[in-house]
């Protein structure tokens, strides 16, 4: 079950990185997202180390 989901999420970075395509602004959002959801995975404090 976790292979599945790891593939889905990886599909779903492919096809977000194909609808990008060489747009430098949706790029920098891919990489936020990327970055957010890395952290989310990890279970770590995000590097705002924002509180509430």
């Amino acid at each position: 079950a976790e292979q599945i989901e790891e593939e889905t999420l990886a599909r779903n970075i492919l096809d977000k990185l194909k609808l990008i395509g060489d747009d430098k602004g949706g790029m920098y959002l891919f990489d936020r997202d990327l970055e957010a959801l890395s952290t989310g995975l990890h279970g770590g404090p995000s590097k705002g180390g924002g509180g509430h």
